[in-house]
């Protein structure tokens, strides 16, 4: 029995539609687990200077972000996330991209540690450029609640700070990766 090309496009726009519809119920299932079992952060940790130093104050300054952005949602009242499904994607996304930068550092160090620096170069500028690039992202996304959250405290000033947290220049990081793949 052969297909029509009309009902392959019909089959994939309900995929599609079913898989989106399931992306937004995970992440307001997401969303209302980190409300309902939200614990105030403990003491800050210290940072050891090191190769991924720029990155893991990124990655304080966004777990902060997160815990700021909780705190604003219970303030104001907004924890109906089924109501407020922009609130419910912002801190999923938030949350997940802690963990992948998060992991990517850690996978980073452990490298590091493993197998050297210098071997672990490329490794650093790939981690470099996704933990400044997702923060950035991250931030820009954090801006745009706070008008939302009708909250200008310190949840802006750490959105701030994120975008302003890069000081190396990307560009020339991108540059250094694309030139080791072009070498090959």
């Amino acid at each position: 029995m052969a297909e029509y090309e009309i009902e392959t496009l019909y089959r994939d726009s309900r995929i599609n539609r079913i898989f989106e519809g399931t992306n937004k119920i995970n992440k307001i299932l997401i969303a209302q687990t980190l409300l309902k079992n939200h614990v105030e952060p403990s003491e800050e940790e210290e940072l050891e200077i090191g190769l991924n130093q720029r990155e893991k104050q990124v990655l304080q300054l966004m777990k902060k972000l997160f815990h700021a952005a909780i705190e604003s949602i219970k303030k104001n009242s907004l924890s109906e996330l089924n109501k407020e499904q922009e609130i419910a994607a912002f801190l999923a996304d938030l949350v997940i991209g802690i963990y992948r930068i998060e992991s990517a550092v850690l996978r980073t160090e452990k490298s590091k540690l493993n197998t050297g620096e210098e071997k672990n170069r490329q490794k650093l500028n790939c981690t470099r450029v996704y933990t400044h690039e997702a923060s950035q992202k991250l931030a820009l996304t954090a801006l745009n609640m706070i008008n939302h959250f009708g909250d200008e405290g310190i949840f802006s000033r750490i959105a701030s700070l994120l975008i302003m947290s890069s000081s190396e220049n990307i560009v020339l990081v991108k540059r250094r990766i694309a030139s080791i793949w072009e070498r090959l």
